[in-house]
């Protein structure tokens, strides 16, 4: 008989004891310390097929751990083989056991993190690297193929899970006395150990599962993965991300990793390989690669929310180590983040690094003001896409920014770095008029600033340089994809050379160099965008007129910058009625640079008593914008006989003053005046634009006159205004030269006039701070050069001698300068000084300086009579005169530059009568009613016309429905209202000659068959159309999408007594509005 088996352990204990080898070989085991193979393939055998007993294995192998980590602290050498073989034992049923790791998972966690105490014996201080790999190995194995369940839902086991992490991250930061030599390998290896545990981390399903854990996870895997990033060099960090962009292995020291998540069975766990003693240890250089790889997954698997508390992660690491001094890596950091995140999710760094910003409080630049700016620059100039980009959003909070810091300081060296990134705005263009828009939104920003700030003029200036810089930043892209494409084609098309089409840009010595007689042709179109529009441009146009000179300046520079590289040119544009509002605005903005004796924007102290002119309220119809010569043809007719407006005193005023005090007047350019009906243009509805809030764009434009005392001398224009008043008028004069022609001949002829008339120094008026005589002087040199430069632009050799003479009378020397040199950058500069005129010593003049210098009527014999004019306009001399020999006025030029719309109500001749019969039938009684009007008592039960007439008369089956009760359209006609009713009737028929003996209900059957037979006889007229009908027979047709098409059509037919008449317009109809 045999011995009894022991029955007082369990199946799985059995199995798990039978791992270790005996207890006398456990020492000898080294250096591997590895569980029997064979005892193992059993183990794991039994824990796959019966899963129940995991967990019992779980508790049993963690108590064997507990014990042998505190034995092995202790200097027991046969607990700490066992520890090791132990180790392996958890990481091998980590591994195979992957489907059921929620079954023991907790008791694994409580097992490693017990071992991750472990000393060396002796060495309180000193970590036991062998068994601290082995812990972090059955670690990444947990990560690996966990699903994430148990973080975040049991309490217990996240605690101990955030707490591993927290050792590894203290590992990952570990720093050693660089002693001995090998302190250093030292420090790198347990670096590298906690930071393959860390990866393990960050590319696990349990970092993204629980959202609450999310924020936690990242508080303790960031810090250590940034540590080392900023304590490599830049050119070891270069060097890893080149190897990361060929290689995907995450580190020499990891194997059979994937960055990518697969399915559960597919996964492999990364092993670390030991160290071998006599090896070089790891370097730097390791660490860095390892830190990034592992920076690299974190950020590659973000979505937005994840992201921002990534980024909001790192502001605070930055903060709490004071790194925001080392720009240069803050730049980097800043670029691997928008390159590595996923590319619909790039947009929300520079976004939330805005967004910081604009939560800080106003205080003194920091270096973290300084930083901040400087990575969001980095972002938006680099190559990498950004896809989704809120860049209005971005644009308004930068915009806020720079008001902020205006106000705080105009001088924050934190401006120019802010007007940069707006700038920078122009490199990535993902829509056509993304540059449009953002010029615009600039624009509403300007007319939205108070007149009244006193920190206004800086404000303007700094969005100037942001204009200027997006265009700048703009062209230089759309230069470099252009090269993109020239060196594709030339690759294709060697040989050929491709011109890029742009003029050399002209000098202030050859402004007035005569160019070719033909249109400039156009400049070469971007493939990435549309083109500036002058629609929105013009709204900037009134910041010419501005009182600050450094605001004057800076915008001439960004309008000429515009003109030269943004306007339309050419006769093929498309857009040339927006060309000639915008040349009206511009010519009117310049009038008013060079008249006003005091420069601003004008507001009255009670701006209830102080009207705007209604320029809103035109009732003809605007030709269509394709239609130039149409336009030009109504405003013959419009301004024809138009003269200046007559004030109160009855004296005229070309600058469109409202009263007898010459206050300024205020055009509101995009809201229509309170009491005008919004004008559409006859056929449709004015497309539906953005509501925006109520602004004066236009105020620069009122005059202030010469009541108000100057602050400054450059409340008035100065030589460089006038300079580049010149410069502006010539690059418009040669891009567009016929809108410019048209346009700003009677301008130029009111100005020679004015300026002598108004422009005049008389004692004790207040006027001798406004050097009237100095700019006079100026404006006359203006004058010539311009229609010096317009004669030899023509052909017109009388217009340039006669401007060549005049010019030569002025006396010497000539008050305008020549308009310094300026290269367009995307920095802000400090703002430019102010030169005044010389002093005019004479105090008196002659008669004749009230006179205009140049003949008007040689001047327009000369532009009218001329064969190259009048082709270059398409009109004829009579046209051409009709319209320059008008009066010229701000206030019409102002006019003119906007965009009206015609009235769509038509209403025939005969409308009275019309009216009377709809007033008759809409106030007959209510048909509505007549179920109760027995009750009631006041109601007559007569005849009324109910549905059977109607359908009689429209030629349909009558039945018999006098059981039945009348329906709710039928209307009984009271005695009153058949008295009524035929009244209107007879005075409609007494008009158009019908007899007065037929009955209203044959006339309506008449009128039905007519329309039937119109319907279906073919004539062309849709069934489903609308038609409004006029008094000439010409009717408006509308089809369901609110087209129109004029068709013709004659009268209605009645026949009565076999004598046919015709009666235009008569009829019951719909309004289609």
């Amino acid at each position: 008989m045999g011995c009894f088996p022991c029955t007082t352990l369990q199946p799985e204990v059995s199995h798990l004891n039978a791992c270790y080898p005996p207890s006398k070989a456990l020492i000898t085991s080294g250096p591997e310390y590895r569980p029997l193979s064979q005892d193992l393939s059993k183990l794991l055998y039994f824990a796959t097929n019966k899963p129940s007993k995991l967990a019992n294995i779980g508790e049993e192998l963690e108590k064997r751990i507990n014990k042998e980590s505190i034995k092995s602290t202790g200097g027991y050498p046969k607990y700490r083989a066992s520890l090791l073989i132990s180790l392996a034992i958890l990481r091998a049923l980590l591994t195979e056991c992957k489907r059921d790791i929620s079954l023991f998972g907790k008791s694994a966690l409580r097992s490693i993190k017990s071992s991750l105490n472990v000393k060396v014996y002796q060495k309180s201080d000193e970590l036991d690297l062998e068994v601290i790999g082995r812990s972090a190995a059955a670690f990444i194995a947990f990560t690996t193929f966990t699903d994430g369940s148990l973080i975040g839902i049991d309490e217990n086991t996240t605690r101990i899970y955030l707490e591993i992490l927290d050792i590894f991250s203290k590992m990952a930061t570990f720093t050693s006395t660089p002693t001995e030599k090998g302190d250093m390998e030292q420090q790198n290896r347990t670096r590298l150990i906690a930071l393959a545990a860390l990866n393990g981390a960050v590319t696990s399903d349990s970092i993204i599962t629980s959202n609450a854990e999310f924020p936690k996870q990242i508080n303790i895997l960031l810090p250590p993965l940034l540590t080392n990033l900023f304590e490599g060099t830049m050119e070891d960090l270069k060097f890893q991300i080149a190897k990361i962009e060929m290689d995907a292995s995450p580190s020499p020291y990891f194997n059979e990793f994937s960055a990518v998540k697969r399915p559960l069975n597919d996964r492999r766990a990364p092993s670390l390989h030991a160290h071998i003693p006599g090896e070089k240890g790891p370097s730097n250089s390791d660490v860095n690669s390892a830190s990034l790889r592992s920076f690299h997954a974190l950020i590659s698997q973000c979505k937005v929310s994840q992201a921002i508390i990534i980024i909001d992660n790192i502001i605070s690491f930055l903060d709490h180590k004071n790194l925001w001094n080392d720009v240069e890596k803050c730049c980097w950091l800043s670029e691997r983040l928008t390159a590595w995140i996923t590319l619909q999710f790039r947009f929300v760094i520079p976004t939330r690094l805005i967004e910081v910003l604009v939560d800080q409080k106003d205080i003194e630049a920091t270096p973290k003001h300084t930083s901040i700016l400087s990575m969001v620059i980095t972002i938006l100039n680099s190559t990498t896409s950004l896809v989704g980009l809120g860049v209005s959003d971005l644009l308004g909070n930068l915009i806020n920014l720079i008001t902020r810091r205006i106000k705080f300081d105009q001088r924050d060296p934190l401006l120019p770095a802010l007007v940069q990134c707006i700038s920078s705005l122009g490199i990535h263009i993902y829509y056509a008029d993304q540059i449009n828009d953002i010029i615009e939104e600039i624009s509403i920003r300007i007319a939205e600033i108070p007149i009244n700030d006193k920190d206004r003029s800086e404000i303007i200036r700094a969005l100037i340089n942001c204009l200027i810089g997006v265009m700048v930043i703009t062209d230089q892209g759309d230069k470099e994809a252009s090269t993109r494409t020239k060196f594709g084609a030339s690759i294709l098309n060697s040989g050929k050379s491709i011109d890029k089409g742009k003029s050399p840009e002209q000098t202030n010595a050859t402004l007035l160099s005569s160019p070719t007689s033909e249109v400039p042709s156009d400049k070469p179109k971007s493939t990435r965008r549309n083109p500036i529009s002058p629609e929105v441009w013009q709204e900037t146009l009134p910041l010419l007129c501005e009182s600050d000179y450094s605001v004057r300046i800076s915008y001439s520079r960004a309008l000429l910058l515009f003109l030269e590289n943004e306007m339309p040119r050419g006769k093929n544009t498309g857009s040339e009625a927006t060309i000639y509002r915008f040349c009206n605005a511009l010519h009117a903005s310049v009038y008013t640079l060079v008249m006003s004796n005091c420069l601003g924007a004008g507001v009255s102290e009670d701006h209830s008593n102080v009207p705007s002119p209604e320029i809103n309220t035109g009732t003809g119809v605007t030709p269509s914008p394709h239609l130039p010569n149409d336009i030009l043809h109504n405003d013959f007719q419009k301004n024809g006989n138009n003269s200046p407006k007559i004030n109160g005193n009855g004296s005229k005023d070309r600058n469109g003053s409202i009263t007898n005090k010459d206050k300024g007047v205020s055009f509101n350019l995009i809201s229509p005046s309170p009491s005008s009906t919004p004008p559409t243009n006859g056929s449709s509805t004015p497309p539906k634009k953005p509501i925006r809030t109520a602004r004066r764009p236009s105020l620069p434009l009122n005059r202030l006159h010469s009541y108000v005392n100057l602050n400054s001398f450059d409340n008035v224009a100065t030589p460089l205004d006038f300079a580049a008043a010149l410069k502006i008028l010539d690059e418009l004069y040669t891009i567009t030269p016929t809108p410019a022609l048209i346009t700003g001949t009677p301008m130029l002829l009111a100005l020679d006039e004015d300026a002598g008339n108004e422009l005049v120094r008389r004692p004790n008026d207040g006027r001798s701070g406004s050097w009237v005589l100095e700019r006079k002087r100026a404006i006359r040199e203006l004058v010539c050069l311009v229609w010096r430069r317009i004669g030899e632009r023509w052909s017109c050799a009388d217009v340039q001698n006669l401007a060549e003479r005049s010019y030569s009378s002025l006396p010497e020397p000539y008050l305008i300068p020549f308009l310094p040199p300026y290269e367009p950058t995307s920095n802000l500069a400090l703002p430019e000084q102010a030169i005044s005129f010389p002093p005019h010593i004479i105090e008196g003049e002659s008669s004749s300086a009230s006179k205009p210098l140049l003949d008007p009527e040689a001047i327009l014999a000369s532009l009218t009579n001329s064969p190259s004019v009048q082709n270059g306009t398409g009109r004829d001399g009579a046209s051409l005169r009709s319209r320059w020999a008008s009066k010229w006025s701000v206030e019409n030029a102002v006019k003119d530059s906007i965009e009206r719309f015609s009235s769509a109500h038509v209403q025939p001749v005969d409308s009275e009568i019309h009216n009377d019969i709809a007033s008759v039938l809409m106030n007959m009684n209510n048909g509505s009613y007549h179920s109760f009007s027995n009750a009631s008592g006041n109601r007559h039960a007569s005849r009324s016309i109910d549905v059977d007439d109607l359908r009689e008369a429209l030629g349909g089956k009558v039945e018999d429905h006098s059981s039945s009760p009348p329906s709710i359209i039928s209307s009984a006609l009271t005695a009153e209202d058949q008295h009524h009713l035929s009244a209107a009737i007879q005075r409609s028929i007494a008009t158009k000659g019908i007899r007065t003996n037929q009955d209203v209900k044959e006339v309506l059957k008449d009128i039905f068959k007519d329309k039937k037979r119109v319907t279906s006889g073919g004539s062309g007229v849709r069934p489903t159309a609308h038609r409004i009908r006029t008094s000439s027979g010409l009717g408006k047709e509308f089809d369901g999408n609110g087209a129109g098409a004029v068709a013709e059509e004659k009268g209605q037919d009645f026949k009565l007594n076999g004598k046919e008449e015709v009666v235009n317009g008569f009829g019951l109809g719909k309004v289609v509005g």
